[in-house]
């Protein structure tokens, strides 16, 4: 069954939107997973076993959350970050986008010992109409100015970004379903891995992250 996630008003998000969000997820993953992959000795990775190994649900969450407000920082005022809701009309989405749980850092979520890895997601709000095309090109400029290894997926709609300490970011741009919808940005993280005994320490995200 195909995830039902939301858009960033708070409604059901179109087929379109949802297509976009899942195969960002899914990309993300994928990455992320063959990052991990590399042997110890790989020193000049970001993902290095010596870096994931510090980490904890929490802390790799709140680097997440701190590369996100970065991001949302150095774009033009008015811009906020919002989680999404959790139901709308009494209706709970297949997917909470929320409260991600850690994710198997191999893929397999039947994997419940293994090394895990955090998750975060953020509705971009507060873009003016017509200026979703900008903002996401305003993202990827700001992770090339800091370095960080930036990889279009999909031209002008999903591009991910590693970080110099190994997480994972994604700018998603979901397409509006018809000529009177408007396009919906997203801002996802997810962190090297760490052990399944580090899960568990992670604290609820705050709902709404304004600029500073």
């Amino acid at each position: 069954m195909t995830a039902q996630l939301l858009s960033p008003n708070g409604t059901f998000a179109t087929s379109a939107l949802r297509r976009s969000l899942l195969v960002a997820a899914t990309v993300s993953s994928v990455a992320l997973t063959a990052c991990g992959a590399h042997s110890s000795d790989s020193t000049n990775t970001p993902t290095s076993t010596p870096v994931a190994g510090q980490l904890n649900e929490a802390a790799a969450q709140n680097r997440i959350r701190q590369y996100l407000t970065e991001t949302l920082n150095a774009l033009p005022p008015g811009a906020t970050l919002s989680a999404p809701p959790t139901e709308v009309d009494g209706k709970k989405p297949e997917v909470d986008l929320r409260n991600l749980p850690a994710a198997p850092c191999d893929g397999d979520l039947n994997d419940t010992t293994g090394p895990k890895k955090a998750q975060v997601w953020y509705w971009l709000k507060g873009v003016p109409s017509g200026k979703t095309g900008d903002y996401f090109n305003d993202i990827v400029r700001i992770w090339r100015d800091r370095l960080w290894n930036v990889t279009p997926i999909k031209l002008g709609e999903l591009a991910n970004a590693v970080t110099n300490d190994g997480y994972l970011l994604g700018v998603i741009l979901g397409k509006a379903s018809d000529a009177d919808g408007e396009d919906g940005l997203a801002l996802a993280g997810t962190s090297p891995c760490f052990p399944n005994t580090a899960t568990g320490t992670a604290t609820p995200l705050p709902t709404l992250i304004e600029q500073r």
